[in-house]
C-alpha cells in the first residue's frame, strides 16, 4: 500500500507487532535519513511478515511545531521526509524486484511506473533543497 501510493500510510503510534518479530530483526534503523526511522521498520516486518491494516480511527494524533513531522514532512521549503520517505521506498522496490512476486508481470509495471514517479519527485524535492541544481 506504501509503494502504490508512494507515502507513508502508517503513524508509528499506530503499529502493533509481536516482541519476538522486533528481537529477530532488531531495532529501528536509521538507514537513509534520521527521520525516515520507523517507515525503514515497517518495510522490514513486511518483507517477511504479513501485515494488516485495520479501517479504524483507535487513537488521535496530536501535531505541534516541534515535532520530526513538522519540521521535516510538513515544511516545504525543507522536504527532509518526503526525499527520506523516497529512498526508502526505492530501496523497498529493489528488494522486490529481487523476490519471487515480481515473476507476475502486472507488479513489475506497478513497479517500474513507481521507480519513475519516484525519481521525478526525488529530483523536485532535492532541487528544493539545493538550490544550484
Amino acid at each position: 500500500m506504501t509503494i502504490e501510493k508512494e507515502r507513508c500510510i502508517s503513524l508509528a503510534p499506530s503499529m502493533v507487532f509481536r516482541k519476538s518479530i522486533f528481537e529477530r530483526l532488531g531495532p529501528f534503523k536509521q538507514v537513509y535519513g534520521f527521520n525516515t526511522f520507523d517507515f525503514n521498520m515497517w518495510f522490514k516486518i513486511a518483507e517477511k511478515y504479513d501485515v494488516y491494516h485495520i479501517n479504524k480511527i483507535l487513537f488521535e494524533y496530536t501535531i505541534h511545531k516541534n515535532q520530526m513531522s513538522q519540521r521535516h514532512w510538513r515544511a516545504p521549503e525543507s522536504p527532509t521526509g518526503p526525499i527520506g520517505m523516497s529512498i526508502e521506498i526505492i530501496d523497498s522496490i529493489a528488494r522486490l524486484v529481487d523476490s519471487s512476486i515480481v515473476d507476475k508481470k502486472k507488479y513489475r509495471k506497478l513497479l517500474s511506473v513507481k521507480l519513475l514517479n519516484l525519481n521525478m519527485k526525488l529530483t523536485r524535492d532535492i532541487t528544493i533543497v539545493i538550490k544550484d541544481l
